[in-house]
Parts: C-alpha cells; structure tokens; sequence
C-alpha cells in the first residue's frame, strides 16, 4: 500500500517532467524561426551561454554564503540576542507588551 505523499509526489514530478519537455520544445521551436528568419543570429547563442555560465560561476558562492547566512540567523541563540538589542524583553518586564 503507498502513501498519499508518494502517489502525489509522483504525480508533481510527472507533471513537472511534462513542463518541462514543453518548455524546451518552445525553445527549440524559437531557435527554428530565428534561424530560418537570419541564420547568423545564431552565432550570438554561444556568446550568451558563456556570459550566463560566468555569472553563474560568480553567483553560486555568493548564494551559498547568504544560504549560510540566513540558516545561522534563525537560531534560537540568535533570536534571544536580537530581542534583546531591540529591547522586547524589557517590554515584556515592565507589562507593555500588547
């Protein structure tokens, strides 16, 4: 017997799949009409994978820091600081807290 998250987790991936071969059939289908509308735009295409492929070479560390970042900051350590630097528990001591 499966679970429901399994029988739905297989249906998301299914459709996802399907997303996903129609995206890249519009792709292709957009780089035939170019290419039969001026054949020379095409030489831009690698031009524009290796501008993509260096900031995406610069971006992914600077996204796994913020990840880190971010994970570090929601802890539990760090909420209690922050409530004290913005003072919330001297609210709560002296009842104003609404």
């Amino acid at each position: 017997m499966r679970s429901d998250f399994s029988e739905s987790f297989e249906n998301n991936m299914a459709r996802e799949f399907v997303e996903l071969l129609s995206i890249i059939f519009n792709m292709i289908s957009v780089i035939c009409v170019i290419y039969m509308a001026n054949p020379y735009i095409l030489l831009v295409i690698p031009v524009l994978f290796t501008i993509s492929g260096v900031f995406f070479y610069y971006m992914v560390p600077a996204h796994k820091t913020i990840c880190h970042l971010l994970d570090n900051s929601n802890k539990p350590v760090h909420i209690i600081r922050d409530e004290s630097i913005n003072g919330n528990s001297t609210i709560r001591a002296l009842g104003k807290e609404k």
